[in-house]
């Protein structure tokens, strides 16, 4: 008769991984810095041509927030792969706008960004990292209005 080996018991192991890993396909990195929100930079101010007080809130709730809330899942990179999203220099921007940075003491940037939100309407922000700090709502595409040719 042959005789039963008892099995040991190994204790539970944590595994460990360098930053050099890759999760699930992206860098530690791109994993880490997702896309968050900042609104302490954003225009309110009643003179403001593209103040944020001026979205329209059945438009936010039943438009904008779900987008928005989405985009905290995503990377910088991953954001710029949307068609209509991006950086655009300063000097691009319409001399309103550009004035109008220098008054907000944020005239210290190269470009600014936009998310596009049902063709004309534009969130205007700058990227601090990963933060996106909401400066402007343009519903009517002012700020940096097309050069069609």
């Amino acid at each position: 008769m042959g005789s039963k080996q008892k099995k040991i018991k190994k204790p539970n192991q944590k595994i460990i991984t360098s930053p050099e890993k890759k999760a699930r396909g992206k860098s530690k990195i791109e994993v880490k810095n997702k896309i968050s929100w900042c609104f302490s930079r954003m225009d309110v101010g009643e003179e403001a041509r593209w103040s944020v007080k001026k979205v329209d809130l059945n438009y936010f709730w039943e438009s904008m927030f779900e987008k928005i809330k989405n985009y905290e899942s995503q990377t910088i990179a991953e954001l710029n792969m949307l068609q209509h999203n991006r950086n655009m220099p300063i000097t691009g921007l319409c001399r309103e706008a550009q004035n109008r940075l220098i008054e907000l003491k944020q005239d210290d940037i190269d470009e600014i960004y936009h998310i596009e939100f049902d063709g004309m309407k534009r969130l205007w922000g700058i990227f601090d990292g990963s933060i996106f700090r909401i400066v402007w709502w343009d519903p009517d595409h002012e700020i940096c209005p097309s050069r069609r040719r």
